[in-house]
């Protein structure tokens, strides 16, 4: 929708229409390079793609995901942990009610064991003066892209540095890769020996307490529904 308004050259769903569509990794073995702006990944393929690939990989560095993938040998030597955004380019305080009531209207509509767990999103405003677009809603983030092209170039720079070094590096950014000891450890068959290895060392004739699946769950909804966890994104119906 902003893309349109702003009538910005995206070509969304290349794929679209093809009879024969080339599978995800031409794709991007065809890309300039790969961009991984997601708010949450289970599992971090787009990572791993971008590496396979030998493409440079600009990425969120998922907390959830990237220290394992490097830990097992990938090389995304391109990350950053968010855009921050000077709060006088959105209008602050309607942003702050927006957020509020959007998690509200979120939080009354899931079920009563969950509503317990849900905390309330982070501020989205430092004490700096600065907010992350990804904790903006959709709304605040047209406000801020709304902003003359080269006014918002400047505003951006300013608070994030790294920015510029990108555009200064133009297609010279560095390429994802993957060492050896990734190779080997995201292999399918390394994967199906560390399973059944697991499966092999575990005691069948201990069986667990009648309540352990529900703790289990509770633990996991409790983990997933913290307040770092939830962005305006997620929780807004219209995206």
């Amino acid at each position: 929708r902003s893309a349109r308004a702003r009538g910005c050259p995206l070509h969304l769903a290349v794929l679209a229409g093809a009879d024969d569509p080339p599978p995800v990794s031409a794709v991007i073995e065809a890309a300039e390079g790969v961009v991984l702006t997601s708010l949450q990944e289970g599992f971090g393929l787009p990572y791993l793609e971008a590496a396979s690939a030998g493409r440079p990989l600009v990425a969120r560095a998922l907390r959830n995901v990237l220290p394992d993938l490097i830990s097992l040998g990938l090389q995304a030597p391109v990350t950053y942990d968010d855009v921050r955004v000077p709060t006088d380019i959105f209008h602050a305080a309607a942003e702050r009610r927006r957020c509020h009531t959007l998690w509200e209207r979120w939080r009354s509509a899931l079920p009563d064991e969950a509503r317990e767990l849900a905390a309330e999103p982070p501020s989205m405003i430092s004490p700096a003066g600065l907010a992350d677009f990804s904790r903006l809603t959709l709304t605040a983030q047209e406000e801020v892209l709304s902003r003359a092209d080269d006014d918002l170039a400047c505003a951006l720079t300013e608070v994030n540095p790294e920015l510029a070094l990108w555009s200064r590096a133009g297609g010279d950014l560095p390429a994802a890769g993957l060492d050896e000891k990734a190779r080997e450890a995201l292999s399918p068959e390394r994967f199906a020996e560390k399973f059944f290895a697991a499966a092999a060392a575990a005691d069948s004739s201990v069986l667990p307490d009648d309540g352990a699946s529900v703790r289990v769950l509770r633990a996991f909804l409790a983990d997933r529904l913290r307040g770092p966890n939830l962005y305006p994104l997620l929780m807004a119906r219209d995206t």
